[in-house]
């Protein structure tokens, strides 16, 4: 399905992120045919050092190794990774899979993750949520492929 949208505007706060989600922004069937953006002059030194603090955020915050970002939606009110390690599952492995130790909404790498292996550890987040707190995490990756197992 396709709609066609004219005018739409997205508007930035004031670290510069878009104040509607990401997946809001552009739907998976559309294809942008004009777009105007307004810029205005900073100091690159300024710049810099803006890129250089989020660069610093992210190593602080988000695992080192291999992974898909984060694996599930925040909920209303609350944080996926919160209540996944409030569940215990955060550090839990299956093969080469684990939900990183550093933040529980990630899923890493860590040697051989198959699909499988990643899909299982999805699948134990939800549930356990679900059972505790009685919360339906909605995925943030889009799973590719041919997916025989639900998530939930």
């Amino acid at each position: 399905h396709s709609r066609f949208r004219a005018q739409r505007r997205v508007q930035f706060d004031e670290q510069g992120y878009p104040i509607a989600a990401p997946r809001l922004l552009i739907e998976p069937s559309e294809i942008i045919m004009q777009m105007g953006v307004r810029l205005h002059r900073e100091d690159p030194r300024a710049l810099r050092a803006i890129i250089d603090e989020h660069k610093q955020h992210r190593k602080r915050t988000q695992p080192p190794q291999q992974s898909a970002g984060s694996v599930f939606k925040n909920p209303e009110g609350d944080y996926a990774a919160r209540l996944i390690e409030a569940v215990g599952v955060k550090g839990k492995v299956s093969g080469g899979a684990q939900i990183s130790e550093r933040h529980a909404n990630f899923i890493v790498n860590v040697g051989g993750a198959s699909a499988a292996d990643i899909a299982a550890l999805i699948r134990e987040a939800h549930n356990r949520v679900s059972e505790r707190f009685g919360v339906n995490l909605e995925l943030e990756v889009e799973l590719r492929g041919e997916w025989r197992v639900s998530v939930s």
